[in-house]
């Protein structure tokens, strides 16, 4: 495996292993958690390698519809689209050997999510947070 292979797959690992609200779905899944993981980390790479110029609304489209298929859970606070982007960026920065942004990135933790919206009975939005 080459340096830049081992850079961006341990860049998506330190990804995953941040986000939080991927945390919270697996430990109501009954998934093994280490083996989902593993596999998803795989099938990041796979996706990266086989499809040029990838933006951040697909990448989170494509890690949207593996939760929703695999976990039966829909993402909806908004780290969907953090972790793309955060994988698009790594992505680019291994691509252009800036491995020196990518190791001071892998230090910076991921930003938390925004606060859950729902819809309450009736039909009225409400928002949850720890306040409320």
């Amino acid at each position: 495996m080459s340096n830049r292979n081992e850079l961006f797959r341990n860049a998506i690992s330190k990804t995953y292993d941040q986000w939080q609200t991927l945390k919270i779905a697996l430990q109501n899944s009954t998934l093994p958690q280490s083996d989902f993981l593993n596999w998803l980390i795989v099938e990041t790479e796979k996706y990266f390698r086989e499809n040029e110029d990838l933006n951040n609304d697909e990448v989170s489209d494509w890690l949207d519809e593996i939760v929703d298929t695999e976990l039966d859970v829909q993402i909806r606070d908004g780290s969907l689209e953090q972790v793309g982007i955060r994988l698009c960026t790594f992505f680019r920065l291994i691509t252009e050997e800036n491995s020196e942004e990518v190791n001071k990135m892998l230090q910076e933790p991921l930003p938390p999510p925004a606060p859950v919206s729902y819809n309450a009975p009736g039909g009225d939005s409400d928002s949850y947070t720890d306040s409320d």
